[in-house]
């Protein structure tokens, strides 16, 4: 989602977090078919070992604050994730997803360069995910590279006016913002920001205009063509390049604190999508709300926001847009959160020009010992696929699940575990099918 009112790559709502390791994990999962055999014994008992292995040699590592170059500090960190995934790849054999054991190896850097005049801020790093080939062989052929960066720059940060600059690029499989691509693809997404911060009369209004540039180009992951699909057919995994984009995105966001802890908010986005192929309809879109956000009590907070989405180019989506969110805040211990999202977005896809979305949402979180996180997310989605003038094109529903654990071993070693499971509602020429993942991860920063 863009213009503020959803992150890509969050929880549902992408908001706050408990403190709490410093790995966590935030599953995000994009369908799945059929159980489908599970690792063979002695595969578990070799990636077990191998994250021993790391616990075991990351003890040589001295705990510290990182290197210190001048003002700034760099910290170097490696994760490996050992995740079983039922809908791993799609095999040779016509619309069959079979599931594997899959390794992920992860070393990145963490630069921080904190200041009121010029800060800076980078985390990046590159994944290589090898597929073990547990449950079928062929399975090793979707092994690949990934990786993301993430660049942010506050200049005058400390004043009444000040600029933010940056800029996120990523390389994945998961593709949770192009629902009309299911399977078989990888997205390269980038996005740069400028963003101008301007705070009068002493903060309680804040005024902020900003700009994104966002591109996403997609190529096929390897498999094979799905059952039924003519080549070059948008259902055909080898014609995912027809989806790239462009999209500029200028909003102007607000909020007037007229209480020490309450808000008045208003959230405005006008897109311009276009698209580099011949899938996607262009597309231009606002997006307006305002709301109110704050605490009720010194435990319950809520948040409200109602606007409207319209499509100015084709008159796909012209509809009310609204987030309703009710939280309750345990001390600095526990939160949990419940919600309510109504969107819509432009779609890549040769039949649908936008899509509505729907969604109820839930996400507690519990910190025990000041070191164990206990976490919980849930959302259930439900997506209208809009045709030129309004016209019902299609609908679907997803449902998400994640439960998890996160621990804190030492300021410089954490390791997270748990279970993600997600429901897909048909797309791209395959029946409903559920996805199925178990995930370990550690990681040691320095």
């Amino acid at each position: 989602m863009r213009g503020g009112l959803t992150k890509r790559h969050a929880t549902p709502t992408g908001a706050y977090f408990l403190p709490g390791p410093r790995a966590r994990c935030h599953l995000e999962v994009e369908g799945d078919l059929r159980p489908q055999p599970y690792p063979t014994r002695k595969s578990l008992l070799c990636s077990l070992m191998a994250t021993a292995l790391l616990l075991s040699g990351a003890e040589a590592l001295a705990e510290g604050n990182g290197v210190k170059f001048g003002e700034a500090r760099v910290h170097p960190y490696f994760q490996l994730q050992t995740r079983y995934d039922s809908a791993a790849v799609m095999v040779s054999n016509g619309n069959q997803i079979i599931g594997d054991l899959v390794l992920h190896l992860r070393p990145g850097l963490k630069l921080s360069l904190p200041s009121p005049n010029f800060a800076v801020s980078l985390d990046g790093g590159l994944e290589y995910l090898w597929y073990t080939g547990v449950a079928d062989s062929g399975a090793r052929n979707a092994s690949h590279l990934e990786g993301d960066a993430n660049l942010d720059i506050g200049i005058n940060r400390g004043g009444q006016v000040s600029l933010d600059i940056g800029d996120k690029i990523s390389r994945s499989e998961r593709l949770s913002n192009v629902p009309s691509i299911v399977v078989g693809a990888l997205s390269l997404y980038n996005d740069a920001r400028l963003q101008l911060n301007v705070k009068p009369a002493g903060g309680a209004l804040q005024i902020e205009p900003n700009y994104h540039l966002t591109t996403e180009f997609f190529t096929p992951s390897g498999i094979v063509s799905l059952a039924g699909c003519e080549s070059g057919d948008t259902c055909d995994p080898r014609a995912v390049g027809e989806n790239n984009y462009l999209n500029h995105t200028f909003s102007l966001n607000g909020r007037w604190k007229f209480l020490p802890k309450t808000a008045v908010t208003f959230d405005s986005a006008f897109f311009m999508r276009r698209y580099f192929g011949s899938a996607g309809t262009p597309t231009n879109g606002l997006k307006a709300t305002l709301g109110l956000s704050g605490l009720l009590t010194t435990h319950f907070s809520a948040l409200l926001k109602f606007g409207w989405g319209h499509d100015f180019s084709n008159g796909s989506y012209s509809s009310p847009i609204a987030q309703a969110e009710v939280g309750y805040l345990l001390s600095q211990t526990g939160q949990v959160r419940v919600g309510y999202l109504r969107s819509f977005e432009p779609v890549p896809s040769s039949a649908w020009v936008t899509y509505g979305l729907d969604r109820a949402y839930l996400d507690v979180r519990f910190l025990f010992a000041g070191k164990l996180t206990a976490r919980a997310q849930s959302s259930l989605d439900f997506l209208s696929f809009n045709l030129a003038e309004g016209a019902d094109g299609d609908s679907r529903m997803y449902f998400n699940g994640d439960l998890g654990l996160d621990y804190e071993l030492a300021s410089w070693i954490s390791i997270s575990g748990g279970y993600g499971f997600r429901y897909n509602e048909k797309g791209m020429n395959l029946a409903d099918f559920n996805r199925n993942e178990v995930y370990l991860r550690c990681q040691v920063i320095y």
